[in-house]
């Protein structure tokens, strides 16, 4: 499984709809947001507000801010879920992470950022703030909120009551409504006093960061942070650079998704349902491209050049994969030709928000999904050609898929 990391999923743009084609026979894992277990303290955390509304502290108006901007995140994150869930068990499966989110997770990711190159101001600009909220969104009402409560007990006696409450079906009418929030609203004075939200920001998406090194291989929700993770004081493995190769997984990746994501995005409800009805009854056709993608990779087999990919796999599509596509879909449409000059040749059409890079951390691929790239709809009205011809060259062709995704 390939894990979705660090961000959870809160917004459509994080992905391709080709991933969930592609990585269907091993399930994409999603890690659900930071947040997710809140409510298990028992405390309406949302009665903070009045808390602080009533004390007007000089720093209400940076909590506020933080505060609205959970808020978006929380607007998006639910109608991500709902969109997505139609592929849910067929392309992904949700993960809860267990990770330090409190003092001590605080006190690391001081000294991460520490250890950087880069100050926290560039730092800032490579996280995903709307993670990054709920990541300190947790850390004061999770984590404090905990110690608060229960820091006095044995580590037994808080898994005991952590089980409990887990079990416990809990409405939001069942939780605690006049909790003493001092300790909290004392720690949230200091740290906001201190600290501006950016900085904020920044520290709070580090908790995730030292987890990265144990992934085998990850769809990465943030391409940017590889900056980040480039400037941290890491003793790679020891490559022979002369000898470095892309993975042919990786390589063949990329042919499919420049070759899908013009049919699968940008995301919404109608491409979903269309990658739902290609997984339901077109399988066997997303098998033969993805294997036609594999024998596409073997013609980039000595690359090296990570940053270079895209635009060689785009070249080698436009050079060599053409025209096998025009004997499939021109079935559909008599000037073919135009298709290629106003997609195939659209630079548009190949502009990703991410490429593909090599893992910093432990040398392993680490495998991008970038957000939408730009779809164009230039086909006009379709042409029907004789049908025996038609099935043969469908039962037969390794595009099939795009095919049937092109007349949705």
């Amino acid at each position: 499984m390939k894990l979705f990391f660090p961000d959870c999923l809160w917004s459509p743009n994080q992905i391709s709809g080709s991933s969930f084609l592609y990585f269907h026979d091993e399930p994409i894992g999603f890690g659900l947001h930071p947040s997710v277990t809140s409510h298990l303290t028992g405390v309406d955390s949302l009665t903070f507000l009045r808390f602080l509304e009533e004390k007007a502290p000089p720093w209400k108006d940076s909590f506020m801010a933080f505060f609205n901007l959970w808020l978006k995140f929380r607007q998006s994150l639910h109608a991500t879920h709902d969109l997505v869930e139609p592929l849910r068990e067929k392309s992904f499966k949700t993960i809860l992470f267990s990770y330090d989110r409190g003092t001590h997770a605080w006190e690391r990711a001081d000294e991460l950022l520490a250890s950087s190159s880069l100050q926290v101001p560039e730092i800032h600009s490579l996280i995903d703030p709307l993670h990054a909220c709920d990541e300190l969104y947790a850390h004061l009402f999770f984590e404090k909120v905990i110690e608060e409560r229960f820091g006095h007990l044995s580590q037994e006696a808080l898994a005991r009551i952590g089980n409990q409450m887990a079990s416990a079906s809990r409405g939001h009418e069942d939780l605690i409504k006049d909790y003493d929030w001092t300790a909290v609203y004392e720690y949230c004075s200091e740290i906001f006093t201190r600290h501006s939200l950016p900085e904020l920001l920044t520290r709070a998406y580090m908790f995730r960061m030292p987890a990265v090194k144990d992934a085998p291989a990850i769809l990465l929700s943030n391409p940017h942070i590889l900056k980040f993770l480039n400037s941290l004081p890491i003793n790679l493995p020891e490559r022979n650079a002369s000898k470095a190769e892309l993975d042919a997984d990786v390589i063949a990746w990329e042919f499919f998704r420049q070759l899908v994501s013009p049919f699968a995005d940008p995301l919404d409800a109608k491409k979903v349902a269309l990658v739902n009805a290609m997984l339901n009854n077109r399988r066997h056709e997303v098998e033969r491209l993805k294997n036609k993608c594999y024998a596409l990779a073997g013609n980039l087999a000595n690359e090296e050049h990570l940053d270079q990919l895209t635009s060689h796999v785009r070249d080698h599509i436009k050079g060599h994969v053409s025209n096998e596509l025009q004997q499939l879909l021109e079935l559909d449409h008599k000037a073919f030709q135009e298709y290629l000059v106003e997609v195939f040749s659209d630079d548009k059409t190949w502009v990703a928000l991410s490429s593909f890079v090599l893992g910093v951390i432990a040398g392993v691929e680490v495998v991008t999904a970038g957000s939408a790239i730009c779809a164009l709809s230039k086909l006009g009205a379709t042409a029907l050609k004789e049908a025996a011809k038609h099935h043969k060259r469908l039962a037969s062709s390794s595009y099939t898929a795009i095919y049937r995704m092109r007349r949705a």
